[in-house]
Formats: C-alpha cells, structure tokens, sequence
C-alpha cells in the first residue's frame, strides 16, 4: 500500500504539470452521513435505513461494482482493473449508525465503502445504547471491526477541526473557522502547523486502531484551500473528497473529488442517469 501511495503522489505530479492523462474513467462518489429508521428523523445529513438498501439495491440492479479508495488507488497506478461501472460509497463523520444498519447491509450485498471520521468523535466505549434514532458516534471497537471486514476502509475527517470555537462540534456556522479555514488573525506558520498537527493525529490513532494506512481525506463542508491541500499531500494522503456535485475523474486528478450528497428526496436515478 506504502508503495502504492508513493506512486500515486508521483503520479499527481507528473499529471498536473502535463495538464492531466489521457485515461478518462468515470467514477461516481455519493456522500452519506447518518442513518435512521423513523422518516421524521430524517435530516440534510440523516436517510432512513429503507432508503440506503433501497440505494444498494439500486447500484446492484443497475451493474454498479462498488470500490473502496485503496483500490482506486490500485486502478489508476495499473495494478488493478477497472470495473465496467465503478461506483464509491463515502460516509462521514462517524456515526454509530454506520455500524448499525449500513456496514450488515453493504456485507449482505457484497458492497463496500469508506467512513471518513472525525477522530474527536470517536468513543472508546458506549457506557449507554442510544435509544431509537439518537445520534450517537462510533467506538474505536466497531471500527476496527468494519475496517477488518474487507468492506470498510476507514479515512480522515480530521482529528477536530469541525468547528474549534464550538468544542469540535458537527455543525457548520456562518463567522467562525469552519473546517480547515485559516482564523483571521492567525499567522501563516501557525496555521500551517495546526493542520498539520491534526492530521497527523488524525491518521496515526485511525491506524493504531485499524492497521491500516489512511490514504483519504474528506474536507468538512468541503472547504478547502491550497495551504491544506499541499500538507495532506505531504503527509501520504493522495484522494481527498470535497463537496461539489460532479462525476469524479480519479486519472485526471485525485485531489478534491466531487461527490453527490445523498438525501430524502433525491433517487440515485437523478444522479446516475
């Protein structure tokens, strides 16, 4: 995997000086977050567990092969084939859910994905069951189990970078930092070695856990900037994911893929066809 990076930042390189390649697969993102049961607990970020098997069902029907980063990595370095319509599955943030009801239901199928996880989220035990559609995060036990399965790859979300002047809280708010965004009066360097800090943690404690190198990245809300972006390419991450609704192009570029948010109201018809 190691090796595979390091030819994959090579080739990042290589691309972006010659203005791209000249292999153009097409490869799909959706982006999902919580899952529940009740449909009034459904949210921006939150779908009901009958309308993600109802997604699965779909990309089965429909010739979809689901794959995970690690192989996306694989297929544009040339040590993997490419699947006739590829497809990849991202969750983010890390909710219990996840574990609950989308990790049985991608093993029962067959399929896979990503959780992208904010580490600061993360528990080390549940002392208390959520009850009902409660959100409530992963434990560091659970996963370790999925990343074991050979179903979930586990990615970063941060270590805490969510929203500092709210505790590292999941909710974005209009005048504060947000994500990766620099503060206003902090100076360059600071910033630099805060981010660089985070993800650092972020990785090492998702593969202390995992055994697994961490080779994706997903930007809260999606804001990004080139500052972050050349210190997540430093520290070994090739594929980062933003927000944007388009088709990714891994050949072309494996830095900022877009992803379509999955939601209540929208069938994967409307983003696939």
């Amino acid at each position: 995997m190691k090796k595979t990076i390091k030819i994959l930042i090579l080739f990042l390189i290589t691309a972006s000086l010659l203005g791209g390649c000249t292999q153009e697969h097409e490869l799909p993102i959706l982006m999902y977050h919580n899952i529940v049961i009740a449909d009034e607990a459904t949210s921006s970020l939150s779908i009901t567990r009958e309308h993600f098997e109802n997604d699965l069902h779909y990309l089965l029907d429909n010739g979809y092969t689901t794959v995970l980063p690690s192989e996306v990595l694989a297929m544009v370095a040339g040590e993997m084939p490419w699947p006739e319509k590829p497809i990849l599955i991202t969750f983010d943030d890390g909710y219990y859910s996840n574990y609950l009801y989308a990790y049985p239901l991608l093993a029962q199928n067959d399929m896979k994905a990503v959780i992208n996880v904010q580490n600061s989220f993360i528990k080390q035990k549940r002392h208390i069951e959520p009850e009902g559609d409660q959100i409530a995060p992963l434990t560091w036990d659970e996963v370790a189990e999925m990343a074991s399965s050979g179903y979930i790859e586990i990615g970063s979300h941060t270590y805490d970078l969510h929203n500092r002047k709210l505790g590292g809280k999941i909710s974005y708010q209009k005048g504060y930092p947000n994500g990766i965004a620099k503060e206003a009066n902090e100076t360059l360097d600071h910033y630099k070695q805060r981010i660089s800090d985070d993800i650092a943690q972020s990785s090492e404690e998702i593969t202390f856990y995992t055994g697994q190198p961490v080779c994706c990245f997903a930007y809260p809300y999606g804001i990004t900037n080139r500052v972050a972006a050349i210190i997540i390419a430093e520290q070994g991450i090739p594929i980062t994911f933003s927000t944007i609704p388009k088709v990714a192009k891994p050949e072309r570029c494996l830095a900022k893929m877009p992803r379509f948010a999955v939601t209540m109201d929208m069938a994967l018809s409307d983003i696939l066809e």
